[in-house]
């Protein structure tokens, strides 16, 4: 499982067009799973899973805006990824909030800074990295709870809890 920002299809449709870029080489992450995780929590068992739901609805954090206006990669992962150059606070804080709930349940999260970004192609042979234009912009008025798969086996994102921000 995981919590993350779930783009609607026109801009799922916009991201794709970012994925296209002959130069990068890589595999395109299908449209249906483009998104923005916030707290990964992995498997977890039906307890912390209705622990991690009733936590999710406890969250007061605002909606706020969003621009994907920054082009980059994870070299050792090799994926090219489209993100803010500079997050929003509110989305720190919200990513943070959702972290420490995961963490109260039971699930380890990194120590390392959160980058906010979608991940638009595995495998890249030539990573780029600079600014977009135009950039993306998302009003981040929800977040999500996505299942990967089914009975411990990877597989599709599914959203299985939806949440509003305020």
């Amino acid at each position: 499982m995981l919590f993350a920002l779930w783009p609607d299809a026109p801009l799922r449709d916009a991201l794709c067009r970012y994925q296209r870029h002959p130069d990068a080489g890589g595999r395109p992450i299908a449209n249906c799973q483009l998104h923005l995780t916030l707290a990964f929590a992995g498997r977890v068992s039906p307890a912390q899973g209705q622990g991690l739901r009733d936590a999710a609805a406890t969250v007061t954090e605002s909606r706020f805006f969003l621009s994907l206006d920054w082009l980059d990669h994870f070299r050792a992962a090799r994926v090219q990824w489209l993100g803010p150059r500079r997050p929003p606070d509110a989305l720190l804080r919200l990513a943070a909030v959702l972290r420490g709930h995961c963490r109260a349940a039971g699930i380890a999260q990194p120590e390392a800074n959160f980058q906010p970004h979608v991940t638009l192609q595995r495998q890249i042979r030539r990573p780029l990295r600079g600014a977009v234009a135009p950039a993306l912009g998302w009003w981040v008025d929800h977040f999500v709870l996505v299942e990967s798969g089914a009975q411990g086996r990877a597989g599709d994102y599914r959203v299985v809890s939806r949440w509003p921000l305020r």
